[in-house]
């Protein structure tokens, strides 16, 4: 009988290690630690995010141009590549929309585009996924139709390589 209640004691000693090590970095004043954690890049308040999109019009209304489009398959890419656009100057914007519309005219995707537009969308992010909520606001940053039967024009390498005012140099190159 002793040895079975010393290896209880023994167990309860290991599950209150357990316990107390779970517990420790609240007790230290550290309530954001593994394994308690609260997440705090998800549990803290970020506002109303701003989120770039390109959007072809159509008579029945606006469809997302899908990332393959932009040239990518991934998502997360073709973001980057609308925030880049956005932070350009109204000119580079209206170019690069000329040049996707121009891309697209041609593809059977695209064959009830009537014209393609990159938009700055604010929206609550609560509201949106609960009730599909429209956006709080939305800035039109480039307007181009998409005109049938036009060529593609290809691009050159002055058109990327050409640094301009918003263009940081290469490096290396000062």
């Amino acid at each position: 009988m002793s040895r079975l209640c010393e290896s209880r004691r023994y167990a309860v000693a290991i599950l209150a290690l357990f316990v107390g090590a779970v517990f420790a970095p609240t007790a230290l004043g550290r309530p954001d630690s593994f394994p308690l954690s609260t997440y705090p890049m998800f549990a803290k308040h970020r506002g109303q995010p701003e989120i770039v999109k390109l959007v072809a019009v159509t008579n029945a209304g606006e469809v997302a141009v899908p990332p393959h489009v932009l040239g990518t398959g991934e998502v997360l890419q073709a973001k980057v590549l609308l925030g880049q656009v956005a932070r350009k100057s109204s000119k580079r914007r209206l170019t690069f929309c000329k040049q996707t519309a121009s891309r697209v005219a041609s593809m059977p995707l695209a064959a009830e585009w009537r014209e393609l537009r990159l938009l700055l969308v604010r929206h609550d992010p609560i509201e949106y996924f609960e009730s599909g909520e429209a956006p709080l606001s939305q800035r039109e940053l480039a307007r181009c139709p998409v005109r049938k039967g036009t060529a593609p024009r290809r691009p050159t390498l002055t058109d990327d390589a050409r640094p301009t005012d918003d263009t940081p140099p290469a490096e290396g190159s000062q």
